[in-house]
């Protein structure tokens, strides 16, 4: 699951709690519900902060895998065998290429101009705001009333009280300077409507809800594409004005409010000019009005306790649902199965030959395997990463991505042993050398590790603007690969680079200066992680949106590095060129989040 769905399914577990919780607590303080709310709210504004510096633990589940899973441990050692290594950062300096607009960056896109757009809104109707209260007329009649609240109160900020003729209803302003603006024809209302006006404004500005409301504002435009935030914000809005409501009500009469309250939607309902942007909505004033009436109805403030466990109970539930991901669960089984007989031993002596490159781990025969003098840490590559099971358990990685084990003592890296391990049946190469060699190495080496996430170069594979140049295969376009399990190596290369390659199976062949691969029966996906990105010199996210399985043919030349090339073959293009050209694909540069692994424990196995 991706980050971004992933933070979207959190996003609205968060809200959905909320108003639920807000539903079910009718009955309790107004001031509580919206605590709860502000607390849903904070939530929504740490969550992405916590998901990049908090860390992370996997949840399994079943997850059916692609079809076709390429067998990437032959392939690498088919690519290493060559004379050369796949081309890097050469080709992708030397290689022209236009930008073109992936989904990830058109979404990124609309969701800024919306975030923007809204955010400006908010802006605008604070500015009106202020500019409304830098032309309200002082009123000394109100002002007394407001100062003599506030010395009852024991309150030392003082809060001005101002009118203007383009209101229709009271509005705050301000929280260091805060001001009460009250229309201008409140000047006719009686002394008591005039006094509950003024508590009930005072009462924002003692509960800090100019502040409150537009934070919650600002976060509602970051989220503005979601619902629920909307939702949520409107309710936010309600439970403030009924919670300073119930201060009304705790010191005068609630008919005699509830009375004022209708008149004064009646008022707003009816102003010909538009209304400043203010916290009272006159949509909520029937909702206010029988609360008001509500004998059963809980009253006053929230309380500290109940704050207090609010945030206590938001940092556990943010920290919880920040450190979850969820991930693919193997199908197979093999993550069960371990070794019938297994040795490991110290590797005195290293058998490479000097120039040559030496093969490290072997099959033997169908259930055993034999590991050569490796360092753990090249194990650990082996088991973790990806070469056993044909595809990394890590996000956005391949087998030949430098520096995913990290941490560790520094023996990992230096000391060598040799491994001999027989199975119980014959087991294949990806369950011994994948879950299998990882179930022996935490026993043996006692080794424990867990998962961190940095943010790497890679590459998006799009479609070119020609379009893509190959066609889909159909249910027999590719040899099942239980039909070549008995074909001899080099017949069966003959076969996967034929018309009708091993299903999932890439193989590659070069001359010194160029190379083919050639790909059977595979989706774009499996194309663009597998073979592609063994090629190039980051790892290829695909981005096409294409369905379907192909048979995938493609010739570039590379750099062949310290080798000598031979003068009388021709250089073939680039492989950015290549794809363009053969496939109607193209590769653009982005940056993406990409795992590696942190060793927390390791320690020397006992002789045996």
């Amino acid at each position: 699951m991706s980050a971004a769905i992933w933070m979207l399914v959190k996003i609205t577990a968060t809200l959905a709690a909320a108003l639920i919780a807000t539903g079910v607590a009718r009955r309790a303080r107004a001031a509580s519900r919206h605590a709860l709310l502000g607390a849903a709210f904070a939530m929504l504004l740490t969550l992405p902060v916590a998901a990049v510096f908090a860390p992370t633990v996997r949840v399994e589940v079943p997850i059916a895998p692609a079809a076709g899973p390429a067998a990437i441990a032959e392939s690498v050692s088919v690519l290493l065998a060559g004379s050369s290594l796949p081309p890097a950062a050469a080709a992708s300096r030397t290689a022209t290429r236009r930008a073109t607009i992936s989904p990830a960056s058109t979404a990124a896109a609309v969701w800024l101009a919306g975030a923007l757009t809204f955010l400006g809104g908010m802006l605008a109707g604070l500015r009106q705001a202020r500019a409304i209260r830098a032309r309200a007329r002082r009123w000394p009649r109100a002002q007394a009333i407001a100062d003599a609240m506030v010395a009852d109160a024991g309150g030392r900020r003082p809060v001005d009280v101002r009118r203007h003729q383009s209101i229709t209803g009271p509005m705050t302003y301000g929280v260091l300077r805060p001001a009460i603006v009250l229309p201008a024809d409140a000047a006719s209302w009686t002394d008591a409507d005039l006094h509950r006006a003024i508590l009930h404004e005072l009462a924002h500005v003692r509960r800090g809800d100019w502040l409150t409301q537009a934070a919650a504002r600002a976060i509602a435009a970051c989220y503005w594409f979601h619902p629920l935030v909307w939702i949520a914000w409107r309710r936010f809005a309600l439970e403030a004005e009924r919670a300073c409501d119930d201060a009304v009500v705790q010191r005068t009469e609630a008919t005699a409010y509830a009375d004022q309250l209708v008149v004064l939607a009646q008022r707003m309902l009816h102003a010909r000019s538009a209304s400043a942007p203010a916290m009272a909505s006159p949509a909520d004033l029937p909702s206010r009005v029988h609360a008001l009436l509500d004998a059963q109805q809980r009253r006053g403030p929230a309380g500290a306790r109940c704050i207090a466990a609010m945030a206590l109970v938001s940092t556990l539930l943010v920290g919880s649902m920040t450190v979850v991901q969820i991930v693919a669960a193997p199908r197979d089984g093999a993550t069960l199965q371990t070794f019938e007989i297994a040795s490991v031993r110290p590797c005195g002596d290293d058998p490479s030959i000097e120039g040559q490159r030496r093969q490290e781990w072997r099959t033997p025969s169908p259930g055993r395997i034999s590991i050569e003098c490796a360092t753990l840490e090249r194990m650990i590559q082996y088991a973790y990463v990806g070469l056993g099971d044909g595809r990394s358990p890590l996000l956005n990685v391949h087998p030949l991505t430098e520096h995913l084990v990290r941490g560790g003592p520094a023996w990992i890296r230096s000391e060598r042993f040799r491994v001999e391990a027989k199975a119980d049946g014959a087991a294949g190469r990806a369950a011994m050398m994948g879950p299998m060699l990882r179930a022996l190495l935490e026993d043996r080496f006692q080794l424990k590790t867990h998962r961190g996430t940095e943010e790497a170069p890679m590459y998006a594979m799009t479609v070119a603007r020609n379009g893509l140049k190959i066609g889909p295969i159909g249910d027999d376009g590719c040899t099942p690969p239980e039909k070549t399990e008995d074909v001899p190596p080099r017949d069966r290369f003959a076969i996967d680079s034929g018309p009708k390659p091993t299903c999932g199976r890439f193989v590659s062949k070069g001359d010194g200066v160029n190379r083919t691969i050639y790909v059977g029966g595979e989706t774009m996906q499996g194309f663009a992680g597998g073979a592609l990105t063994l090629a190039v010199d980051r790892f290829v996210i695909d981005t096409t949106g294409i369905s379907g399985r192909f048979n995938i043919r493609l010739t570039y030349g590379f750099d062949p590095g310290p080798n000598p090339s031979p003068s009388d073959i021709e250089r073939g293009p680039s492989i950015f060129t290549a794809l363009q050209e053969q496939l109607g694909l193209k590769l653009e540069s982005i940056r993406g989040p990409r795992e590696f692994l942190i060793i927390d424990h390791a320690q020397r196995p006992e002789a045996n």
